[in-house]
């Protein structure tokens, strides 16, 4: 009798055929806190401006920053225990690319030498003070916005790609 996978024989991974609720799950969570991070990053189209660096802003933007590093590590955790087919593969690359994203050192001036987004926020939520390094990232963004676009781009294109490849 052939081997079906799965069924018969040594334990393989059902076909890619099949999707993991888990993983679609991740990557919609995943695509749903990229696209909050890029919304809070961007300008407002019908202002034309940032959102200013209030307390309250600031403490959104540490939240979900720290809520997107924590779904990037998640979904990089699963996926590493499976067997990757082009949803976790899609998943495994977009938890990398946040990752790479938020963990980069970034030159800020008046900001700690190296601090990263993850960083900042983390320091945020542990002390939120007016003078903070978020604080100064997040003006970072109204001072560049060619490289705040950019990386706006980037955001929504990751979170597009999580869309199409779980539905």
């Amino acid at each position: 009798m052939a081997d079906i996978q799965g069924i018969q024989g040594s334990p393989s991974p059902l076909p890619h055929t099949f999707q993991n609720p888990e993983v679609e799950k991740l990557a919609k969570d995943l695509g749903a806190q990229i696209e909050k991070f890029r919304s809070l990053i961007s300008p407002d189209p019908a202002q034309k401006s940032y959102l200013p660096p209030t307390k309250e802003n600031l403490l959104e933007l540490a939240r979900t920053i720290c809520d997107l590093d924590e779904q990037s590590h998640n979904a990089k955790n699963l996926i590493g225990r499976m067997t990757k087919g082009p949803l976790e593969e899609n998943l495994e690359d977009a938890a990398n690319i946040v990752q790479d994203i938020l963990k980069q050192p970034l030159a800020i001036e008046g900001a700690e030498e190296g601090i990263s987004v993850i960083a900042a926020a983390s320091n945020y939520q542990a002390n939120p003070s007016e003078d903070s390094d978020l604080g100064k990232l997040s003006q970072a963004f109204a001072l560049y916005p060619s490289s705040t676009n950019t990386l706006v781009q980037e955001l929504h294109f990751l979170a597009q790609d999580l869309n199409k490849t779980h539905h």
